[in-house]
This record gives C-alpha cells, structure tokens and sequence, in this order.
C-alpha cells in the first residue's frame, strides 16, 4: 500500500509541476509585452535554475527529520495545492 501511495505522490508532483509550467508560460505570454519577452524569460530561467540547489538542500535537510518518500508525498501535495490555487485565481481574472 506504501508504494502505491509512493507512485500515486511521484506522478501527482510531475502533473503539478506541468500544470504550473504551463500556466506561468501562458501568462508570461500573454502579459509580457513583445519587447521585453526575452528579458522577463532569462529573468525567469535564472530564477528556476538557482532554485534547483536551493530545493535539494531544502529537501535534504527534511530528509534528517522525516522519511525521504514522505517529503516527495508533502512536495506533491503542496504542488497540486499551490496549481489548484493558481488556476482558480486565473479563472477569476478571467472571468473580470
């Protein structure tokens, strides 16, 4: 039941991580204008990549107090949290 769980949490952080990389894509698109899309998108690249270490010493550093599959179960869960919470705040501006 454990790894069922396990795999349910590996493929709910990857759906999370798309639906929030296409949402802000589209966003970036449609707010940004033409002139300063290449600037806002390195901007964003670096902001990503320097987030990458900064992750794994946030991740590694839970691991001394928890279990490491139960951080990827809380990343998981906290990112689908955070894109249901960025699709419906899309929506309602949307709907203005």
């Amino acid at each position: 039941m454990f790894y069922i769980l396990l795999i349910i949490s590996y493929f709910l952080l990857g759906a999370g991580a798309a639906v929030l990389s296409t949402y802000s894509s589209v966003n970036l698109l449609d707010k940004v204008d033409e002139g300063y899309l290449a600037r806002i998108s390195a901007v964003c690249v670096s902001l990503s990549t320097a987030a990458i270490p900064l992750c794994s010493f946030l991740v590694s550093f839970l691991s001394t107090f928890i279990n490491v599959s139960d951080v990827f179960i809380v990343i998981a869960i906290l990112s689908l949290l955070l894109a249901l919470l960025y699709s419906i705040i899309s929506k309602k501006r949307w709907l203005e």
